[in-house]
């Protein structure tokens, strides 16, 4: 089941689609489910979660944008730090302003 494995973890759908984001041992991951959080999708990396950023417990915050991108956002402290996936969250890139 979608995210039974992490910590903290944020949540938000589309459609079919359930995309999580939250943390495990030090890491804050994305997984996602394409039907309906029944299973995790396997990613192209051969797992079913992806490593967005290393990160201290906390809890993220997960946006699904109408353009198809994934943004995680995490605080540390009073600054936010913005992730973004173009391909589903199969990779992450941190952006800056």
């Amino acid at each position: 089941m979608i995210g039974d494995d992490l910590q903290y973890m944020a949540v938000t759908s589309r459609a079919n689609t359930i995309l999580a984001a939250g943390y495990d041992d030090g890491t804050i991951y994305f997984e996602r489910s394409d039907d309906k959080g029944v299973t995790t999708t396997t990613l192209r990396n051969g797992t079913t979660r992806a490593a967005i950023a290393d990160g201290d417990p906390q809890q993220p915050a997960i946006i699904a944008c109408d353009s198809g991108e994934i943004l995680v956002v995490l605080a540390k402290g009073e600054t936010l730090f913005t992730y973004l996936s173009e391909d589903g969250g199969e990779t992450w890139r941190h952006v800056t302003r």
